[in-house]
């Protein structure tokens, strides 16, 4: 696998990780397993498909939806596309959702899964795209991001109320996921249990455990029994599930 990408961003060190074990499991989801080939094969279709759709290198781009590993890959695609992620809650009401959007300026949003009435409001009113429709070609190299880059907005209201969006660097995101790694160690052996949700937890949760080159089961949503089946398989996880 050829890559050419800056030193310190998102982008590269998931390319180092994926060049070292591309056959080991990187996403799990219920019985699908998604190998760290596939994963970068599916973040680059992501990528190529919002270059195609002419989203420019340093552009934002939206990413609304609950737990899935598509969230996952896209969050990834749109960062080997030169973009910032947005990712406001997707338990807010659309009006809100186009709020948070506009406001950080997106170019265009993908859609995972949300409430139906939620997602076709985005659909009709901010142009937005669901990431099983996304289709690409072409083989030119991608952007390379610099460390300084943006690499994700985080929506917010903070002590005044008014929206506004914390924004997060390449090089922030590398040093926070490395900071996490000591002090919570984790090898490529290891199986995450993902239940909380992503657009709040994938910085802190997913990032270090695939920079360990471990693997992410990804559940939809809490619930007693799915996570009862997934700690079969799981050695941790972000949260603590009640009784």
């Amino acid at each position: 696998m050829e890559h050419d990408h800056a030193a310190g961003t998102l982008v590269s060190r998931l390319a180092g990780v994926v060049e070292a074990q591309l056959e080991r499991p990187a996403l799990l989801e219920a019985d699908d397993v998604w190998s760290y080939r596939e994963l970068w094969a599916r973040t680059e279709r992501v990528a190529r498909a919002l270059l195609e759709r002419g989203v420019e290198q340093g552009s934002r781009v939206g990413l609304v939806g609950g737990n899935s590993a598509d969230y996952i890959v896209a969050y990834f695609g749109i960062m080997r596309a030169g973009s910032a992620a947005v990712v406001p809650n997707p338990l807010l009401g659309a009006d809100e959702l186009r709020r948070h959007l506009q406001l950080a300026e997106t170019a265009t949003t993908l859609l995972g899964e949300l409430a139906a009435d939620t997602s076709e409001a985005l659909t009709e009113g901010a142009g937005a795209l669901p990431i099983a429709d996304l289709e690409a070609v072409g083989s030119e190299p991608l952007p390379s991001p610099a460390a300084s880059d943006a690499a994700l907005l985080i929506p917010a209201t903070g002590s005044t109320g008014e929206p506004k969006s914390v924004v997060l660097t390449h090089a922030t995101m590398v040093h926070a996921a490395d900071q996490l790694a000591s002090a919570f160690p984790t090898v490529r052996e290891d199986v995450t249990i993902s239940l909380l949700p992503l657009h709040a937890s994938i910085y802190k949760q997913v990032i270090p455990i695939v920079f360990a080159g471990g693997a992410v089961d990804v559940l939809p949503r809490y619930d007693p029994e799915a996570v009862s089946r997934a700690c079969g398989r799981g050695t941790t996880s972000d949260a603590v599930p009640p009784p």
